[in-house]
C-alpha cells in the first residue's frame, strides 16, 4: 500500500509543481 500512496503524492505534487508554474509564467 505504501508504494500505491508515493505514487499518489507524486501525482498530486506535479499537479501543484505544474499549476505553480503556471502562475509565475504570467
Amino acid at each position: 500500500m505504501e508504494e500505491a500512496f508515493d505514487l499518489w503524492e507524486i501525482a498530486i505534487t506535479n499537479r501543484y509543481n505544474e499549476r505553480l508554474a503556471a502562475s509565475k509564467e504570467r
